[in-house]
């Protein structure tokens, strides 16, 4: 059971307010926090690391994700515990945890990448220890674990490639270089647009500064410390007996190829279906494409007998899912309507900004 959180979400809840133009923007009010106090057994604190989730505990006064989560009820109770301490804990009624699904580590690099900042990523030594230590110890419980790795944070939409941009801005093939000091296998953050807007009408000097640009060689940076990443939870899942879910292969498949569901192909494009308003986080319909993974790899690797979502209950989950449009989205890349409200709520979240 994940906690409740009252509208309109913390942070706000991004929607679209105007179609024409495409206007993105964070749904006014402010969130009561939690409308419940029952433990939760979804432990998962957006925006934590490996090692947030073995020494990130809550404390007073409630004023941030990991308070909300993990805080209550038991500050309440003068408890206060991190994610992998509530696992060991079982404080559940039904018991002991008998699975545990796991999926720490995207945050270590993700961060890096919002923030076009390779020097962000989580150091491998550091990822080692904490991943090992925290395989270690849910491994004690006695739970069947199942893992998923580290995706590539590219695939996301919350980053545009510089050879989007020409089109986008009206600027002549072959110029971004010297506009805009950008080039192929580059990407930019939603923060980037108005600064090259302005460049384009002349109300700037050119060259976009460093901290909304993602070049190629931090790009390959952050995909070298993936890899690495994922080879060492590869190698845990197997000492433990985990199930492992490729899912830095499964959405690099969906990226290329795209994903057909009652013969449409939602695609992972900004509003291509699979990816929410955020460029992040998924949509109904790609958490359920996710979700079916998820079990798959349970039943093959544990002989479990979990039923998948069929046709029709995918179908049913697009039909119903607002970010799913009928005819072709608006826009087809972030450039021309993700505002930097976008890229300030998932500050909001990885840095507590």
């Amino acid at each position: 059971m994940p906690p409740l959180i009252g509208a309109p979400g913390i942070p706000n809840r991004l929607i679209i307010t105007d179609d024409d133009p495409l206007v993105i923007e964070p749904e006014d009010g402010m969130s009561p926090g939690r409308v419940d106090f029952a433990q939760v057994t979804n432990l998962a604190v957006p925006g934590h690391t490996v090692e947030d989730s073995l020494t990130a505990r809550p404390d007073f006064p409630i004023d941030d994700l990991t308070d909300l989560v993990l805080g209550l009820p038991g500050l309440l109770l003068g408890i206060s515990r991190s994610q992998v301490e509530w696992a060991e804990a079982s404080p559940f009624t039904a018991g002991p945890p008998t699975t545990i699904l796991v999926w720490l580590g995207p945050n270590d690099t993700l961060v890096a990448a919002t923030e076009a900042d390779a020097s962000l990523l989580t150091p491998g030594d550091a990822f080692k220890d904490a991943y090992e230590e925290m395989m270690d110890r849910l491994g004690a419980t006695g739970a069947e674990i199942v893992v998923a790795n580290v995706p590539d944070a590219t695939v996301i939409p919350f980053l545009t490639p510089a050879e989007d941009l020409a089109a986008a801005f009206g600027i002549p093939t072959g110029l971004p270089r010297p506009i805009l000091g950008i080039g192929p296998g580059d990407f930019v953050t939603p923060r980037a647009f108005p600064v090259i807007e302005a460049i384009v009408n002349m109300e700037a000097s050119p060259l976009l500064p460093a901290d909304v640009v993602l070049d190629a060689g931090e790009v390959a940076r952050i995909r070298a410390a993936t890899k690495a990443f994922n080879k060492f939870i590869a190698k845990k899942a197997e000492e433990h007996g985990a199930a492992l879910f490729d899912v830095h292969g499964f959405l690099n498949r969906i990226d290329a190829e795209g994903a057909v569901v009652d013969g449409t192909a939602p695609t992972t494009d900004f509003l291509g279906g699979l990816f929410s308003l955020d460029g992040v986080h998924p949509t109904n319909i790609g958490y359920a494409l996710l979700a079916n993974e998820f079990i798959e790899v349970m039943n093959a690797h544990f002989g479990a007998a979990i039923p998948p979502l069929d046709d029709d209950e995918l179908a049913a989950i697009l039909a119903s899912d607002p970010l799913v449009f009928a005819a072709p989205a608006p826009v087809t890349t972030a450039v021309e309507s993700m505002p930097v409200a976008t890229a300030d709520a998932i500050r909001a979240v990885l840095l507590g900004r």
